[in-house]
């Protein structure tokens, strides 16, 4: 029995809680489908720190479903969701898009998410977009939750973010991770992207302890294709590969930036810089990260 069906199972067998096709709420946090998505059963319950998403779902063949948070303390402990096989269509045909974020309208934020993962082979799981008002993850307890999907869009947070978040792709899609961003915090998980491209990763406070990773657990940025843009405010504790999981032609680094501090760790690629901008790497402080380059500089080093 999947991880779906067995919370399913047990949520909705409680009294105290409500599980319907759709929509479905508890407290302040619902589950709404959107184009092109039927919702099956879904249910939202408390857990040891927030509520509980469990939702089945499916497209015809892509569909989209809201989490909504309607209340200025919201805090989401995971959502777990299991796209369903559902004929004309096959199971390599299907794909939910996740979209969680405050409901339109209200004052609604997210304080905390945990993890999103998907359960089952009866189709990809997109998370198109995640906007948290508060941390994703615990910084206390990097790597212990993940974001983990076949593609991954717009992950944000005003505060720090150290959830994992994987892309693994599939065959509907070669995988992508659009943006990563810790708006006051640092990012402190790793990003991995088993196929596809990076775009940003990008730790964007305006406080001078905004870091990449730690001096003591140096995340891992990891790409098979290509890494766009990293850039802290402060320093950069990374592994970042571009040539993951065997790379590619295009494997290439972007773009590193650290506006106030230092690049640790250790830069692996193709080449640094390329076409458009910005480009090339620019370190305020000490590089102290070794970087191995089958290719080119092509644009400035600045340190």
């Amino acid at each position: 029995m999947s991880k779906v069906y067995k919370l399913l199972a047990t949520i909705c067998a409680s009294a105290t809680v409500f599980c319907a096709p759709a929509p479905s709420a508890h407290g302040d946090v619902t589950v709404v489908p959107g184009a092109g998505a039927t919702i099956v059963a879904s249910s939202v319950t408390n857990g040891t720190d927030g509520v509980i998403v469990a939702i089945l779902a499916y497209g015809s063949p892509a569909g989209t479903v809201y989490v909504y948070a309607d209340d200025p303390t919201d805090r989401i402990e995971g959502i777990v969701v299991q796209p369903q096989e559902h004929p004309p269509f096959t199971a390599s045909q299907l794909s939910i898009n996740l979209i969680v974020q405050p409901k339109p309208d209200t004052d609604g934020q997210i304080k905390y998410l945990g993890s999103i993962i998907r359960d089952g082979d009866d189709g990809d799981l997109w998370i198109g977009q995640v906007n948290v008002q508060g941390d994703i993850g615990k910084s206390t307890a990097p790597h212990a939750t993940i974001l983990e999907a076949q593609v991954v869009g717009s992950v944000t947070a005003v505060g720090s973010i150290a959830s994992d978040i994987v892309s693994l792709g599939s065959t509907q899609a070669s995988g992508s991770i659009t943006r990563i961003e810790a708006s006051n915090g640092s990012i402190l998980g790793d990003v991995v992207l088993v196929q596809g491209l990076i775009d940003t990763v990008m730790a964007s406070s305006a406080s001078a302890t905004a870091d990449i990773g730690s001096p003591s657990d140096a995340v891992y940025i990891l790409s098979k294709f290509a890494i766009k843009r990293i850039e802290a405010k402060n320093s950069i504790y990374a592994n970042i590969d571009a040539t993951y999981n065997g790379g590619s032609a295009s494997s290439d680094i972007l773009y590193i930036k650290t506006t106030l501090g230092s690049l640790n760790g250790s830069v692996k690629g193709l080449s640094i810089g390329g076409a458009g901008a910005p480009n090339g790497l620019e370190v305020a402080t000490d590089l102290n990260a070794s970087i191995s380059l089958s290719g080119a500089i092509r644009d400035p080093v600045t340190i």
